[in-house]
């Protein structure tokens, strides 16, 4: 049988909140068995002490992703099996695989008062 080999992507991305919040829609929506393993969402320091950091909506997103893939398999295949032959294939298996490739990502709700950046008050 073949296995599912895993690996991991790290990655850091630095942007306002509706980017990375993108950013992370469209990875979730991949059309693969993947995962957000983990996120770490900082707001991004200004290097000069004397700035103003309330001023900038710059986020600082640590993101650990995982990825699956199935190993290549040096198994033999028999195509005189008779399944192959037949015109009744049982697809259960594939829709469930199909019902697991893509993860919904829930809607972020914004506050009462239309805060567009939560990590910015």
């Amino acid at each position: 049988m073949p296995v599912v080999k895993n690996f991991v992507v790290e990655l850091g991305v630095t942007g306002n909140y509706a980017k990375i919040k993108d950013l992370l829609g469209k990875i979730a929506a991949l059309q693969r068995f993947n995962s957000i393993a983990s996120l770490k969402i900082n707001k991004v320091q200004n290097s000069d002490p004397k700035a103003d950091d309330s001023a900038s909506d710059n986020l600082q997103a640590d993101v650990s992703l995982n990825f699956n893939y199935m190993a290549k398999s040096d198994a033999v295949v028999n195509l005189d099996n008779a399944i192959f032959s037949s015109n009744n294939f049982d697809m259960s298996v594939v829709d469930n695989i199909k019902s697991t490739m893509t993860t919904v990502v829930n809607g972020l709700t914004v506050g009462p008062q239309g805060v567009t950046n939560p990590f910015v008050k």
